[in-house]
């Protein structure tokens, strides 16, 4: 079902059918607006294809500052529901949005409303969220929308949503910063803190979301929506309640345990699921020193577990993307304290690795939360770790183990 916010006058529309989609038109729901783009066909009879396609980069770029609808299969001038041929549009849309539009977008495209009198005819709904990148640019120009469609922004509204942009940026980056002020693991571990590094990631929907009645709740969507680990301190394992005022807590041990010595730190996790529909997840595991063979003392990285944290937290977002029916981007960041001089954990003792150069390892990017793969955009965030690492040749899979 799509649900989308096209302004103040008439709110959150919901449609999953042709007939739902020809109510709308008939109570005026699908007027083009700020949030809202109509056509008729993908390629007007008077237009090329490659005319079309720049006119649909622009529709798209323009509907990403906001968030809207772009809806093939309507006319414009009189909201009539006709649909269209929609054959290989799908593949058209997303090469568009990719290759046309800068910085790309990844909009989600519903599956086609057939029409119930003729199959060869449908109606295509592409779902465009706000984008944290947003202003895009298309051809040149920067585009956003008025009440009456698309047009190009001037200057002063492209130095706005420039500004807008980085400010965002720098607030998520502190957010991330400051959870070592804030970490909840302080409460389990003896001496706290111990000099080990601990690893912080922090996801958060990029747009408003209208939270779903049928989400699955408490710890039980951290055992059956993560991979399983051989490690300890991990997000399957959070069983235990952690009360918190800020939302749904979950830990590897119980509130009131006795405390942890700093041996097995890297056996805590805690994840909160926040009111605001962010995550955050911390864990005791980035750096430990243990002996090695030879007696030695030495500062480990703990890649192993940081890439499998950041994999189930990844794997969180997409459920919590599809419980909620939230097509938007998420910004995602990763934090790992303490790694100045630690080398990376392994039992090859044959190969000799870097010590880590940087007081501590911090990366943030921008995901699309639905229908991606974990895997895929977990490498963005540890791509940087393993460089420094010495192994940014071996698969995120192997390491993650």
């Amino acid at each position: 079902m799509v649900q989308q916010y096209l302004g103040p006058a008439l709110g959150v529309v919901a449609f999953s059918t042709w007939s739902e989609l020809e109510d709308a038109a008939e109570q005026g729901l699908l007027e083009e607006s700020v949030w809202c783009e109509l056509k008729e066909m993908p390629t007007p009879q008077s237009c090329s294809k490659k005319d079309a396609n720049l006119e649909m980069a622009r529709d798209l770029a323009s509907l990403s500052v906001d968030g809207g609808l772009l809806i093939f299969g309507v006319r414009d001038n009189n909201f009539d529901v006709v649909g269209c041929d929609t054959q290989g549009l799908t593949d058209r849309i997303s090469q568009v949005a990719g290759g046309r539009v800068y910085p790309p977008l990844s909009p989600t495209i519903l599956p086609p409303l057939l029409n119930p009198e003729d199959e060869s005819r449908s109606v295509l709904i592409v779902q465009v969220p706000p984008s944290p990148l947003a202003p895009h640019m298309v051809d040149g120009s920067y585009w956003g929308r008025s009440s009456n469609g698309k047009r190009k922004l001037n200057d002063t509204e492209v130095r706005r949503l420039l500004l807008q942009r980085d400010r965002g940026e720098d607030s998520f980056r502190q957010r991330l910063i400051s959870m070592e002020t804030n970490d909840p693991l302080s409460h389990y571990v003896e001496g706290h803190p111990t000099g080990n590094g601990h690893i912080y990631l922090v996801a958060e929907p990029c747009a408003p979301v209208a939270r779903a009645g049928n989400e699955r709740q408490g710890d039980e969507v951290l055992r059956k929506v993560t991979r399983a680990s051989a490690w300890q301190g991990v997000v399957p394992k959070c069983v235990y309640r952690s009360p918190n005022p800020a939302g749904d807590a979950y830990a590897t041990v119980g509130p009131h345990g006795e405390r942890i010595p700093s041996r097995g730190e890297r056996s805590l996790c805690h994840v909160l699921l926040h009111e605001d529909s962010s995550i955050e997840v911390v864990s005791g595991g980035g750096t430990a020193t243990w002996e090695s063979d030879s007696g030695q003392p030495i500062n480990y990285l703990c890649a192993g577990l940081i890439s499998t944290l950041v994999i189930q937290t990844l794997e969180l977002v997409a459920d919590r993307s599809r419980a909620w029916g939230y097509t938007g981007q998420w910004r995602v960041g990763l934090r790992v304290t303490k790694t100045r001089g630690a080398v990376y954990s392994t039992k090859d003792i044959m190969r000799r690795y870097p010590a880590f150069v940087a007081d501590d390892y911090v990366r943030t990017t921008v995901i699309q939360g639905i229908n991606t793969d974990p895997l895929e955009q977990a490498e963005t965030l540890l791509r940087g770790l393993y460089r420094g690492l010495g192994i940014d040749s071996d698969p995120i899979t192997e390491v993650a183990n």
